[in-house]
Formats: structure tokens, sequence, C-alpha cells
């Protein structure tokens, strides 16, 4: 139904046709209306309100001052067709240029509300994708916590072995070259290991459709059919189907028994899981459950991994969570405008608080990333702090808060204790420079190249 009624609001797809079309057929559409029923006065120039201005008014609203301008150019051609060429009228220039005031103060307000709402659309886009990844997260622990007190019997293994296999299949991600699926083949042998899939494969997705060529199998390879019903379900709703499904249709034509979309964060579908064998008692609900938060993880790394990979290779040191995190809010800032900062704070050589350090590491917001930049033998040497979605009076809170701290348990400042705080904004140069510059300006880009340390 919904769709049914933005296909009556706005038939043509492409926005700029759709705004010329608009701009010519509304405007022509009150003077055609006007002309039925005023024919002496078409523009409803002597009338007690300029009806034909309507036109204009809401196109300025729907797409800018442009619209509404080339709007009221067609009203005041109009004008000539309807009323200049055929009669001694003088041309009304009050009322033209009051109409084309109006129209452009309501498409200079249409403007500014365009661009606040793309800058909060990108910023809730951001926050889901967060969102998104945390509770992921969290609900593989929780998983991982129930595996243990309920299936501890049941299963060889816990999900804890899952996640730590895992982390060990995506440590090695950026370090492979096996093209859109990388280690495809050992993601196959967890799903042995930990979901009792016996004879399954993974396809490659793109452009909506499979890639049979590039698919890895587990076991002797099998026939993968595009049009079977599973399949079809998974590609067109992007979610886990099954021969027990209720909304898969046809399902019991399928010569399947699961395929799950390996989908990220960003709700990319990546690639598809084809199983063909299962023991009967694996296909119950925590099973796919799993095998489900098994495959976005896999696909979060995946894209994680493309991003991260240049930086890491030029610091080694640095964590994916900092790398990942400069990258979004790089491309946030480029595209929505939505601000956000790094802090960097340089630790003196001496005379510093042992637990200094520690403690302004605890003192991020939730959504704020950090990297603790340490010498070889594990002093801290910098902090360097992502803050996400934060203008400069945001900033300033955050150095002020650390500020009143210091003051109230050590009687001093950052200044005084021989702490260097310094400020940079993303989007202003590619992450792989403006991190370069802020390890050269720190001093520590040498402790940064050193090997991260495994966790």
């Amino acid at each position: 139904m919904k769709e049914r009624f933005t296909r009556l609001l706005a038939p043509i797809a492409d926005p700029r046709v759709a705004t010329v079309f608009e701009a010519v057929a509304l405007p022509v559409l009150m003077m055609t209306f006007g002309a039925w029923i005023s024919p002496e006065d078409p523009l409803f120039v002597r009338s007690g309100f300029p009806w034909a201005w309507l036109a204009p008014l809401l196109l300025a609203l729907r797409y800018g001052p442009i619209a509404g301008l080339g709007a009221a150019g067609v009203l005041l051609a109009g004008w000539f067709v309807l009323v200049g060429l055929h009669g001694s009228q003088v041309l009304p220039k009050l009322y033209f240029l009051g109409g084309l005031m109006m129209t452009m103060l309501a498409g200079e307000f249409a403007s500014v509300w365009r661009a606040r709402l793309g800058r909060a659309e990108a910023t809730q886009d951001y926050l889901d994708r967060r969102l998104d990844s945390l509770t992921r997260t969290h609900y593989l622990l929780r998983l991982s916590h129930e595996s243990l007190e309920q299936d501890l019997l049941s299963r060889p293994v816990s999900m804890r072995d899952a996640l730590v296999g895992l982390r060990e299949l995506v440590a090695g991600l950026e370090d492979t070259h096996q093209g859109t699926l990388p280690a495809a083949d050992k993601l196959l042998k967890l799903t042995v290991q930990f979901c009792q899939v016996e004879h399954a494969a993974v396809v490659p997705v793109s452009d909506g459709g499979l890639q049979p060529e590039a698919a890895s199998f587990l076991g002797t390879a099998f026939m993968l059919d595009a049009a079977d019903p599973l399949i079809r379900h998974a590609l067109e709703h992007g979610e886990l189907s099954h021969v027990a499904s209720q909304t898969a249709e046809h399902r019991e034509d399928s010569r399947y028994l699961v395929v799950a979309p390996v989908t990220d964060a960003a709700h990319g579908l990546r690639a598809l899981l084809v199983i063909e064998a299962l023991p009967f008692l694996s296909l119950q609900e925590d099973n796919l459950q799993v095998l489900n938060l098994m495959l976005g993880y896999y696909a979060d790394s995946i894209a994680m991994s493309a991003l991260v990979a240049p930086l890491q290779a030029a610091w080694p040191a640095c964590p994916a969570p900092f790398a990942l995190e400069l990258q979004r809010l790089h491309r946030l800032k480029c595209e929505s405008g939505v601000p956000s900062a790094l802090v960097a704070m340089v630790f003196p050589a001496s005379d510093l608080p042992e637990d200094l350090p520690m403690w302004m590491l605890r003192q991020q917001r939730s959504l704020d990333v950090t990297w603790m930049i340490s010498n070889a033998a594990g002093e801290p040497r910098c902090l360097l702090a992502i803050l996400p979605l934060a203008p400069d009076a945001a900033v300033e809170g955050y150095l002020a808060r650390i500020e009143r701290w210091l003051a109230g348990n050590y009687d001093s400042d950052l200044a005084g204790l021989g702490i260097h705080s310094r400020v940079w904004h993303l989007g202003q140069e590619a992450p792989p420079d403006l991190l370069a510059r802020i390890l050269e300006t720190c001093d520590v880009a040498a402790e940064a190249r050193l090997p991260r340390t495994p966790v």
C-alpha cells in the first residue's frame, strides 16, 4: 500500500526528470484550472489570493528554489500567452515580484532543512550501524554464556571456542587474497565444528545473482540451482530460510536444507551459505542462530579488513576498531558534513603517576574509540581518542572534564603534569595522511610501527 502511494505521488523514478516535468506541468495545470473557472483572470491577479502561485510555492518546498524559479517562469510565460498577447493589460509587476519573493523564501527554507535532514539521516545511519554491530556482539556473548551453562554436556565445544575460532580466522583476512570471499574454506570448516554442517557451499553474490564458478565447497561439489525456492527467498528477503521455515514459499520443493545470507552490518549481501546435508537434530533454532551470527561476524570482518588494511599496513600497531572508525568518520564528514574529532594526549617520559594513563583511557564516552600507544617496554607514550559526532563544544567538554578530575585528584592540570594535548578534525585529509601527520607530530611514529600485541 505504501509503495503504491509513493508511486502515485512520484511516478517518475529519475528525480531530475521529475523536477523538470513537475515544474512545467503543475503551473500549466493551475493556469488551465484558472482559465476554466475565471477566463477573464486566469492567473487570479485581481482576486483576493494569488492561487496560481501555489504551484511554484509547492515546487520550491519540495525541490528547492531552482524548481520554484522555473515554475515562476512558466507562470510568467503563461501570462503573456493567456493575457498579454490578447489584451491591453499591463504586466502586474508587483504581483509577480511578490510571488517570486515568496517562492524563493520557501525554496531557501526547503534547502536548509533538506541539508539538515541529510546530516541527521547520515548521523542516524552511522549510529544504526554501530548499534547493529554492538547488538551482534552482545548477542554472541549472551549465546556464549548460555552455551556454557546449558549445552556443555551435549556440545563438545562452546560459543567461546567459536568466537576464538572466528577471531583467528578474521585475523588473517587482511593478508589473504582469494577474491571477494577470503578464507571461505576455513569458514566452512568452522561451521562443521560448531554447527555440525556436513555438506555445504559458500557462493558469492554479485548484482543480485549467484556466482557458482567462484563457490567454495565443503565435501564434494554439488549443483547450485539459482531457481531453488530457498535460494530465491534468501536473495529477495536477505534472511535465513530452511525447509521447516514458514515464510519461504514452495520450500518443500527445495533440494537444500538451509540457505543463509552472508550479510554485513551495512546490509550488503556478499554471499549465500547453501547447506545440502545437516544432521536432523541440528536443524533447530539455536543452531541456526549461531550459524547466522557466525556468518554476520565473518561478513563484517571482510568489510572491515578492506578499510583497515591500508592503515595497518603502514602502522602495524594500529588496532582494527580504531582504523575502521577513522575511515568511517572521514567518509561521514565528507558525505554529510557531520563533524568528528581526534584528541591526542602525549605523556612525558618520566614523572607521571603510573595509573594516570589508564584512568584517562577509561574516561571515554560509549561511542569513543581509543588507541593507547606504548613503547617496546610497554610504557604508555600517547593516547589517541576518536570522538565521533563531536563538534568543537564536545571536544572542549571532553578536555574540561579531564582537567577537572586532574585538579581534584592531583591539584594540577594537563600542562602541569607535562601532558600535551592536540586536537584534529576528521575529514580534512585522507585517513592515512592524517594519521601519519598525527603520529609524527606526537613523536610516536616509531612505536606505531611495532607489531600488534595479540589479543
